[in-house]
């Protein structure tokens, strides 16, 4: 019985040190981002029922922005802004030691009293919408 225990615990062992290994070849932990940003700043208007939000974001070279939104229903609308980068295909044949601002253009429909915040990666941010006159200042 106690040889069982054992063999069993051998082979746990064995186990754990192969996934180990084989984890620490394949790279780092792809759920953890290679690049962060707390803090987004948009110039933002309202006008006709619709949310106008323009900024950028300053990211390495061969990272590509995404922008998008998640509009939840209800009075009044919760909106997330929802960022996030894929690295380009062409990465490896980047200067990744420069950074170059990206932009994003948000045109969301929803009624003037919507709440937002911003979620970058997954992870939330600080969201800073600054308001503007009219949609030549955005």
């Amino acid at each position: 019985m106690k040889k069982n225990f054992l063999v069993a615990g051998v082979v746990i062992i064995v186990v754990l040190l192969v996934y180990g290994l084989f984890v620490e070849l394949s790279g780092h932990d792809k759920s953890v981002p290679d690049f962060m940003v707390d803090k987004i700043t948009a110039n933002y208007l309202y006008e006709g029922d619709t949310h106008f939000l323009k900024g950028s974001i300053l990211l390495p070279k061969c990272y590509l922005l995404e922008a998008n939104y998640l509009s939840r229903e209800s009075l009044p609308e919760q909106i997330t802004l929802a960022f996030s980068y894929e690295v380009s295909k062409d990465a490896g044949a980047c200067d990744e030691s420069g950074a170059i601002e990206q932009g994003f253009d948000l045109k969301i429909p929803a009624s003037p009293k919507a709440t937002f915040n911003a979620s970058f990666m997954n992870e939330e941010v600080e969201l800073d919408l600054v308001p503007v006159g009219d949609q030549s200042e955005l």
